[in-house]
């Protein structure tokens, strides 16, 4: 069955290529696998700053280019109480937890009056940059 298959992929072309463990640095040859990581992490550690230097200057200011705010959009403060009930409204009320442990039906039934609350804790956290270690995970 091996051979069927190893004959159907060289028919169609799907060939296993083998890559080389050999690079070609400063000009010679080296298969050590220390020195090629090496100038592979030097590579990649670098690119960022090179590429930066070849962005021309621009007279124009970073907020020229951005769109007005999207009314739907939590991430753009201010967020009102109303975005986040809508976006409670669309959590699935399932029995199980998030990071935070309550149930999306928990969640689902928070009272109108904490809106509010959160609103402004969201509001905070966006405009100083600040975010609890628990919104940074997902699970």
């Amino acid at each position: 069955m091996k051979a069927t298959w190893k004959t159907i992929n060289n028919l169609l072309g799907n060939v296993k290529t083998q890559f080389t463990k050999a690079f070609m640095i400063d000009g010679k040859q080296t298969s050590d696998p220390v020195e090629i990581s090496d100038r592979f992490n030097e590579h990649f550690s670098t690119i960022a700053s090179e590429l930066v230097k070849s962005i021309p200057q621009s007279d124009s200011h970073h907020t020229e280019f951005l769109h007005s705010r999207s009314p739907t959009s939590m991430f753009i403060f201010p967020t009102t109480p109303t975005e986040i009930k809508n976006l409670i409204h669309e959590i699935k009320p399932k029995s199980s937890s998030g990071m935070d442990g309550i149930p999306g039906k928990v969640i689902k039934s928070t009272p109108d009056n904490i809106l509010i609350a959160l609103s402004h804790v969201f509001n905070l956290s966006l405009q100083s940059g600040t975010f609890l270690k628990a919104f940074k995970i997902s699970k």
